[in-house]
């Protein structure tokens, strides 16, 4: 039996373990790791005049932290040829003071993910997509399920560095990707509210 390891959603199935964002579960011991990147579980201070979340200290420590340890630990799966699955949601975005760098910056829930550019998503909201000709294998699933599939975010096709499977109905975004020799596959997920992408902060 396979084991999956669900990060930040619930899944339900024989073999499956399921973890918080902040926790600090290994993926050494899984086959299958499927992560829905957020930061609901940080605690802010206030909201800034953009509208971000203003973390703390001690949770924008933390923040860091637990996005380099995702990267490190879905980096050394792929390495090892194991399946990754990325649920998108909506980019999150907060704001929170760098100690490393003394400044203001803003961090997004992409950013714990090993590759590029699936850390610079595009906001996006849409249900009307279409298939490629190399998502044959889930053809008979996506008709039984497009009507009721949502999607918050996209990325450049050219960009992706994979083989795009759902576009946007114009053909120019690429909603769900994957990449064979590392065996990365993004699916979309529609239940968080939008929000801008990462940027450098000022104040």
């Amino acid at each position: 039996m396979r084991r999956v390891l669900a990060i930040g959603l619930s899944l339900e199935g024989d073999g499956v373990s399921t973890t918080g964002y902040r926790s600090n579960t290994s993926t050494g011991d899984f086959d299958v790791i499927v992560i829905r990147p957020h930061l609901r579980e940080f605690k802010s201070t206030h909201t800034n005049s953009a509208g971000h979340r203003y973390l703390g200290s001690v949770e924008a420590l933390q923040v860091l932290e637990h996005a380099k340890r995702w990267q490190r630990e879905l980096r050394q799966a792929l390495d090892q040829g194991k399946t990754v699955v990325v649920v998108l949601p909506a980019a999150e975005v907060v704001q929170l003071r760098d100690p490393e760098e003394d400044e203001n910056v803003y961090e997004s829930n992409y950013d714990c993910l090993p590759m590029q550019p699936a850390r610079s998503p595009h906001d996006g909201a849409g249900k009307l997509a279409v298939l490629t000709s190399a998502a044959r294998a889930i053809a008979s699933a996506w008709r039984a399920v497009a009507d009721h599939v949502a999607y918050e975010v996209c990325f450049d096709v050219d960009d992706f560095n994979g083989t795009p499977w759902i576009l946007t109905k114009d053909g120019a975004r690429a909603i769900r990707a994957a990449r064979s020799r590392r065996r990365v596959s993004a699916a979309p997920d529609a239940r968080s509210p939008r929000r801008p992408a990462r940027r450098q902060a000022s104040e």
